[in-house]
């Protein structure tokens, strides 16, 4: 598969775009500056289906806690499954009615739930990120480690890009496709910091982080097969701001990368 400038424009952009960011000064990236941090994903992907999955993420941490039934008449009627009220059990009963501090839970009120039961649940809710939450990524080496780029050249000329695929419960929620981290020609070995940002929206627990890199040719770009299996798990539990770096050896070329979580706020 190719990662061609003329095939990465050919994807359906949706409408939330985040963005991107170089860290070095002026250098053969900034022409590209339009595209950087697009958002990229298939056709059948929509900002609606995002809205619905992660509305099931809230209603299945909410159902954990306590009932299907308390959950769904609060959410009628505060319209959130993190109401205050939804929590407190012994003044509100699962209809959503106020019963009075002194007034005794009903039998069918999340108060039967064993403690354990809702501790568990407490866990299991915080592997998700309770906010949108940027995901920054910053390429920091690449070599060529074969001493031919292929058959008929030397030296290649490198484009790095990067796919980040966010997902709830394994099920895809999004991709998006970083604008180019390095663009260079007959390059064997380049370092420095060049950076992107993308938006990770609340209610995913996993990334999956794939470098896209490409031997740029004037009549066929090639895919050098970058590997792509850098999956990041339950990022509720990962601190925030903590940098992280990775290294990707494919078959003619390696190169370092930093990731690390950050509130957009």
């Amino acid at each position: 598969m190719k990662y061609s400038m003329k095939k990465i424009i050919s994807c359906v952009c949706i409408a939330a775009v985040p963005f991107a960011f170089v860290a070095c000064g002026t250098n053969p990236i900034e022409a590209e500056e339009d595209l950087n941090g697009e958002l990229f994903s298939d056709k059948t992907t929509s900002l609606n289906k995002m809205d619905k999955e992660l509305a099931k993420i809230d209603f299945y941490k909410c159902k954990q806690a306590y009932n299907a039934t308390r959950c769904n008449n609060f959410y009628a009627k505060y319209g959130s499954y993190e109401a205050e009220q939804i929590a407190d059990t012994l003044n509100f009963d699962d209809r959503g009615s106020y019963i009075g501090s002194s007034s005794s839970v009903p039998a069918s009120s999340s108060s039967d739930v064993s403690s354990s039961s809702v501790a568990s649940s407490s866990s299991e809710a915080l592997k998700y990120l309770e906010n949108n939450t940027g995901f920054k990524i910053t390429l920091t080496s690449y070599e060529q480690t074969a001493e031919n780029i292929s058959e008929s050249k030397k030296e290649g000329n490198p484009e790095v890009r990067f796919s980040v695929k966010t997902y709830s419960d394994d099920e895809l929620v999004n991709t998006q496709v970083t604008g180019l981290l390095l663009d260079k020609t007959k390059t064997t070995s380049w370092k420095g910091e060049n950076s992107a940002v993308v938006t990770i929206p609340r209610g995913v627990d996993k990334v999956v982080v794939c470098p896209l890199v490409i031997d740029e040719n004037d009549e066929d770009d090639v895919d050098l097969k970058a590997p792509c299996a850098e999956a990041f798990v339950d990022l509720g539990l990962i601190k925030i701001g903590k940098t992280d770096e990775v290294t990707t050896t494919g078959k003619v070329f390696k190169a370092t990368w930093e990731w690390l979580l950050f509130d957009l706020e």
